[in-house]
């Protein structure tokens, strides 16, 4: 086997099996390919999830390097007890699952016996409906007549006319999938596993999908029998991909990447609280006083303002941790009248937008600025700016495949290089005590918290009147130590390595009497990040946007400028 095969790759022991596997990024996602194939068909996939998800793709038993099962026993009920172990040694408890063809009957076969570990259901032209039509080579395979030619079979040219034969007639089949297709199927025993499985009857589950309560996201080229499973999943969605054939993986990859974080939402929060002095409710009616827009994606309901000259430059406002979209409204104004439109958001448990059920880290929040983007300003390149936690969702956004490419990147203060996780971290991380903590002295801890970011009485009066409104709905101080708690605030050394290797104009800007992210850590970011220019305000605290909304509008404005 060639080495570029197993390069990247790990192993563990599973039944008897050493699996290989590619566990990457943050999230996490775990992708099971379809039957002949491997985990690398998921490469490109993996490319684009890196940044928001922690992708783990893996051979499953009779495939790639993980070769056939010692008992032979390929029933999907068997792939089902695999999958949970192989999540047992990678010590995953819960995941989104996606999968491709066998690997999609996999996939909702263990949604339906271990519905507390799947986060969310992906299934790309996946199988097991009854009485459906079989490939052609599993036909072989089950015909006793044909199944000798099958095992001889298997030359490089046979494999090239069968993937061929799969794909829609707008994908060109690079030589280079041939071959390591050709060679995953050519692996030491995998040729008699395929047979196995061929010949192995299979359970007939499909009548229980009614009973499925998981996020789903039905992906099927439009040349494939769709099966049943957008009728039979409730609250899925089906996605028909045109022009595309079975091996959605490699035909789709920027689709299929993209398409998860957009599976329909069911409005759960069995595990938010409510604090002392959240005494409202978020919902239509609180909604109807607040400036702005509101866009339903794939977590929530998110609050935004997109304002300004319809032809100017666009710019992305990212706020910080505990700020709603007004926190710009002064900067926004002053760059209205220098000829630039602006699209500020508060991210979710912040503002008018949704407190969710769901871990507030830095997925979720890159999650929703992809999906605010892709529907506000769809392949459009813009100016972003992001001030405190927002840089760190500014430059994770930047540094993922696919997205266009920023006209510039600035950052305010930013956080994530502080040597240690905040002291609260290590309390918040005991949920019971979490719960107590957030539910008594949340609010607080928010106040001593704002009281620490702007340096003026008059500053931190204007912060409260900010703030304090949106953090009277419920569950907004769950959101808030959530992300103290889940959100790397610290050590993001590479976060800032990779946004500095970007090729597009950089700004760096501080306030000088900084307390939340010390000025002491701007020479370490310089290094990192390479701005193209940098200024400190004297006479600035955390909030530099907040403090000197004219200092900062115009010096964004003058660095636009020199762009173009």
């Amino acid at each position: 086997m060639k080495n570029s095969l197993t390069e990247g790759s790990s192993f563990t022991s599973v039944d008897g099996m050493r699996v290989r596997f590619v566990r990457e990024g943050r999230g996490p996602a775990v992708l099971l390919h379809g039957s002949g194939s491997s985990l690398d068909a998921f490469e490109q996939i993996a490319a684009r999830l890196r940044p928001a998800y922690e992708v783990i793709r893996l051979d499953l038993p009779g495939f790639g390097l993980t070769g056939p099962r010692p008992d032979r026993d390929y029933r999907i009920e068997s792939y089902v007890a695999f999958v949970d172990r192989f999540l047992d040694r990678q010590s995953v408890d819960t995941c989104t699952v996606a999968g491709h063809s066998l690997g999609g009957n996999i996939a909702w076969n263990f949604a339906l016996t271990h519905p507390e570990r799947v986060h969310r259901l992906v299934l790309m032209n996946a199988t097991g409906y009854a009485g459906k039509s079989l490939p052609v080579a599993m036909r072989l395979a089950r015909n006793p007549l044909t199944r000798p030619l099958l095992r001889r079979a298997g030359s490089r040219g046979m494999v090239a006319r069968s993937v061929r034969g799969m794909v829609g007639p707008g994908f060109t089949v690079p030589e280079a999938m041939v071959d390591r297709m050709h060679s995953m199927m050519s692996g030491a025993g995998n040729r008699a596993a395929f047979i196995d499985l061929a010949r192995t009857d299979q359970a007939d589950r499909t009548p229980e999908l009614r009973r499925l309560r998981v996020r789903s996201l039905i992906l099927r080229g439009d040349r494939i029998d769709g099966q049943h499973f957008a009728r039979d999943i409730p609250d899925s969605r089906d996605v028909v991909l045109p022009g595309v054939g079975h091996l959605i993986p490699e035909e789709a990859p920027a689709e299929v990447a993209r398409r998860p974080s957009r599976i329909p939402r069911r409005p759960v929060m069995s595990r938010a609280y409510v604090a002392k002095g959240e005494d409202r409710i978020l919902d239509e009616n609180a909604r109807a006083a607040a400036q702005g827009s509101f866009v339903p994606l794939s977590d929530g309901v998110t609050h935004y303002q997109l304002a300004g000259p319809d032809t100017g430059p666009l710019v992305l406002l990212a706020p910080g941790l505990t700020t709603p979209l007004g926190y710009w409204d002064a900067v926004a104004a002053n760059l209205h009248t220098r000829g630039l439109r602006t699209l500020a958001y508060s991210t979710y448990g912040r503002g008018w937008s949704d407190r969710v059920e769901a871990r507030y880290d830095q997925a979720l929040f890159l999650r929703q600025l992809s999906e605010l983007l892709d529907t506000v300003a769809p392949e459009e390149r813009v100016h972003v700016v992001g001030t405190s936690m927002g840089g760190l969702i500014a430059q994770a956004y930047a540094t993922q495949p696919g997205v266009p490419t920023p006209l510039s990147l600035t950052l305010i203060g930013p956080a994530g290089l502080a040597g240690q996780p905040h002291p609260l971290t290590r309390l918040l991380a005991v949920d019971p005590l979490a719960r107590r903590l957030g539910r008594l002295f949340g609010h607080r801890f928010l106040s001593s918290h704002v009281g620490n970011e702007v340096r003026s009485s008059d500053d931190i009066a204007r912060l409260h009147r900010l703030v304090d409104e949106p953090y009277r709905f419920h569950g907004s101080i769950y959101a808030t130590l959530s992300t103290v708690r889940d959100f790397p605030l610290s050590a993001q050394h590479d976060l800032y390595r990779r946004a500095g290797r970007l090729p597009v104009p950089k700004l760096l800007l501080w306030g000088k009497h900084d307390q939340v992210t010390p000025i002491d850590q701007l020479d370490a970011v310089r290094d990192l990040f390479q701005p193209d220019d940098s200024h400190v305000f004297d006479h600035c605290g955390h909030m530099v946007p907040f403090e000197d909304p004219h200092g900062t509008a115009r010096l964004l404005a003058t660095f636009f400028e020199k762009i173009n």
